[in-house]
């Protein structure tokens, strides 16, 4: 008799009892883990992105990398597959933004990505962080990419 019960008890503890499922009261967007504009977009000190007349880039040589060379520290992304995926991500948006100049079957890149040397004043850091953010433009010293996985 005893066994009888205790079985029933356990059948109707698993299957009898209503469960209620927890459903997410927030949903959390990644893109805006990293702060700034839009969620990813650090702008420069005195940049509104809501002026009626900003237009879809930000004007200033002193904001442009360097002869369209961009050096980057990636010494943060102790991953070797990480690393790989920034590489071949950077290959590919100098292939994307590269023309083909007349009469030539090569593409010349608008941006070129190097690794960093001691003597670069402006470097683009990519390392770990919650969130993905970067510099719109370049500041003296360090611009950082918060590299999301």
């Amino acid at each position: 008799m005893f066994t009888t019960i205790f079985l029933s008890s356990l059948v109707l503890i698993a299957y009898g009892l209503p469960v209620e499922i927890a459903k997410p009261t927030k949903q959390v967007n990644p893109e805006l883990l990293g702060g700034g504009f839009e969620g990813d977009m650090i702008l420069p000190p005195g940049f509104d992105p809501l002026h009626p007349n900003r237009g879809v880039s930000i004007n200033g040589q002193i904001r442009r990398w360097p002869n369209k060379i961009v050096p980057y520290d990636i010494s943060a992304i102790s991953d070797s597959r990480d690393r790989q995926t920034i590489e071949l991500a950077m290959q590919k948006l100098m292939y994307d933004t590269g023309i083909t100049k007349p009469g030539q079957t090569s593409r010349t890149s608008c941006v070129t990505f190097r690794p960093a040397q001691s003597t670069d004043r402006k470097v683009l850091k990519i390392q770990y962080s919650t969130g993905c953010s970067a510099s719109v433009s370049t500041v003296i010293r360090v611009s950082s990419l918060l590299y999301c996985i």
